[in-house]
């Protein structure tokens, strides 16, 4: 213990440890969900924060690696009494429990933040648990680069590596393999669970990477083969190879079956119903869609009744009811919320995508339908084009835009909507 207090009080790791947090509290902060506070996006930020963390730390293990190089102290090593893996046992425990300590600081701090104002759920501790042992591989095995190719360009060249390597595979995420490896933005959906077989897969695998590194570092330093880290190797291949086919037969399905929904409903009518992970904004939400409901009430578009669900279109509101989705608690997106129930009923949007170039009047008309239901006309704010028609949509008042909606409904929803509707002519 002694010597474990020295080697932390004199190493590099130890100045380092305050950039390590930064790193990985900036990147999990970004990808936090605005105005939200969601036990398994903290979790998936955390997690994937490590594509930040995760090569300054690579790095930082190989500088540490070097350093025995560095000082030609090999010597010193080979002939103490404690044994030629003493020292290089100290310095792999000093990184791993600077990463180590550095991920659990931002897990209890978002925690903290996260428990004051979630209404639903709790932290996957499996997953949390499964992304530290991520890091550790991570330093692992820039120790071992570090110790392999004792240069001084090594630690750079380990950190470059590692970071282009995990935003490769970000860019491949979802496939099977893409779960391999040590940093995975993965998908999360508050409508469905984690699938906690890949996740324990991904935990297996990641600490028999740590055993085969350990044996041929333990080989290496050694400077032959003994029984001990060849049986360590043997072990790790074993429980690589049985996790890799855990990890790769889930085909890259993290999430797992929909799950039946308990929501939070208002007392209104309509009525809006939410997640309860979201409850904190079904007040804002009603009052948004009760706006909506005075505009459509009596048309086609008119609704009793509307579920937030994700875009996933596997998953379905129930009889009756109308859908939308909802990112966060922010006030644009709550915002957007009627733009996705909009999209849900095929009045614009998506509806009448690949449209466009062939009615692009048509087009645009809908998009101040859009605007109106939305109660949002800033988009067409300098836009000279759309004056005359505004004009003429805002002078016959909120009961003749009702009424001219249910008129003109069947042309918004087959996007062909055309300019004289504008004018009272085209619609008598």
């Amino acid at each position: 213990m002694i010597a474990f207090r020295h080697e932390l009080r004199h190493s590099v790791a130890l100045l380092a440890f305050p950039i390590v947090i930064f790193a990985h509290c900036a990147l999990a902060v970004q990808w936090l969900w605005p105005s939200t506070n969601i036990w398994l996006n903290m979790t998936s930020a955390m997690v994937g924060a490590s594509m930040l963390s995760g090569p300054l730390i690579a790095g930082l293990a190989a500088w540490i690696a070097t350093r025995e190089h560095r000082r030609n102290a090999a010597y010193l090593r080979m002939g103490a009494a404690r044994g030629v893996l003493a020292a290089p046992a100290l310095e792999w425990a000093t990184i791993v429990l600077v990463a180590a300590a550095s991920y659990v600081t931002v897990a209890v701090v978002l925690g903290v933040k996260t428990a004051l104002g979630a209404t639903a759920g709790a932290p996957n501790l499996v997953w949390l648990s499964v992304g530290l042992i991520a890091l550790v591989l991570i330093a692992t095995v820039g120790y071992l680069c570090g110790r392999l190719f004792p240069r001084v360009w090594t630690p750079p060249t380990v950190a470059l590596i590692s970071y282009l390597y995990f935003a490769w595979n970000l860019r491949h995420a979802g496939t099977p393999w893409s779960y391999l490896s040590p940093v995975t933005m993965q998908q999360v959906s508050i409508f469905r669970p984690m699938n906690n077989l890949l996740i324990v897969g991904q935990g297996l695998w990641y600490l028999a990477l740590i055993a085969l590194a350990a044996g041929i570092l333990a080989i290496v330093l050694k400077g032959g083969l003994r029984t001990a880290p060849l049986l360590t190797m043997i072990a790790a291949l074993i429980v690589a190879s049985v996790s890799a086919g855990v990890v790769l037969r889930q085909h890259g399905r993290i999430l797992g079956e929909p799950e039946k929904i308990a929501y939070r409903c208002s007392r209104t009518t309509p009525q809006i119903c939410i997640h309860p992970a979201f409850g904190d904004g079904l007040p804002r939400l009603t009052t948004i869609f009760v706006e909506l409901h005075e505009k459509v009430q009596g048309t086609p578009a008119d609704f009793v009744r509307v579920e937030q669900l994700p875009r996933d279109v596997a998953m379905q509101p129930r009889p009756g009811a109308n859908r939308f989705a909802l990112d966060s608690l922010s006030e644009a997106d709550m915002r957007g919320a009627v733009s996705e129930y909009l999209d849900g009923i095929g009045i614009g949007g998506f509806a009448c995508v690949g449209r466009q170039a062939a009615n692009g009047s048509s087009f645009a008309n809908i998009e101040i339908v859009r605007a109106w239901l939305s109660n949002d006309m800033r988009q067409f704010f300098g836009d000279d084009a759309a004056v005359a028609r505004l004009t003429w949509f805002t002078k016959i008042g909120e009961a003749g835009r009702r009424a001219w909606f249910a008129r003109n409904y069947a042309s918004i929803q087959a996007c062909r909507l055309s300019d004289n509707v504008f004018t009272g002519e085209g619609d008598r």
